[in-house]
């Protein structure tokens, strides 16, 4: 019985060995179009290599992404520093005494963010100059202030929500 079907056997595998030669033979010519694709994709005319030039990016994106978080640092640092940077400036001139003749008096208000600082004022008198600076915190001072002491700190205080604008 195995002789009667060993033809048909034999003719099955002919046609399986065929079938998979035309299948390997298909697979060789999809390889060798992508391996040209490749070539023409990372290989310029020029002869410059496109994955050279790929890395080239990769490297240069992570220069970048450092420089980044350099800056992220520097500016959360100088966020920090703004707390205490003068941001609100008053000046306020006048006349302290009858006997001088012009505004050479004043009272300078200087705060940081969060309404701390010093209120300076000078008077100034035919025969003297006196200076006196008096400690501001949260807005206030622990010293009675002058009529012009308090317009400095009112301004002081205005200038500081300008800031940005």
């Amino acid at each position: 019985m195995l002789e009667e079907h060993l033809k048909y056997v034999i003719l099955f595998l002919i046609a399986a060995i065929l079938l998979l030669a035309l299948i390997i033979i298909h697979l060789m010519l999809k390889v060798k179009g992508i391996q040209r694709r490749y070539r023409k994709m990372f290989i310029r005319r020029e002869g410059v290599d496109l994955g050279e030039a790929m890395r080239h990016c990769v490297e240069a994106v992570d220069r970048l992404d450092q420089k980044y978080r350099d800056t992220e640092k520097l500016v959360r640092e100088l966020e920090h520093l703004m707390n205490y940077a003068v941001m609100g400036v008053g000046l306020e001139r006048y006349n302290a005494f009858n006997d001088t003749g012009s505004d050479l008096s004043f009272s300078l208000a200087l705060l940081n963010k969060k309404n701390k600082g010093v209120i300076v004022s000078s008077l100034f008198g035919r025969d003297e100059t006196r200076v006196y600076a008096k400690e501001i915190n949260e807005g206030k001072s622990t010293y009675r202030l002058s009529d012009e002491e308090m317009r400095a700190l009112k301004r002081a205080k205005s200038e500081i929500g300008k800031v940005g604008d």
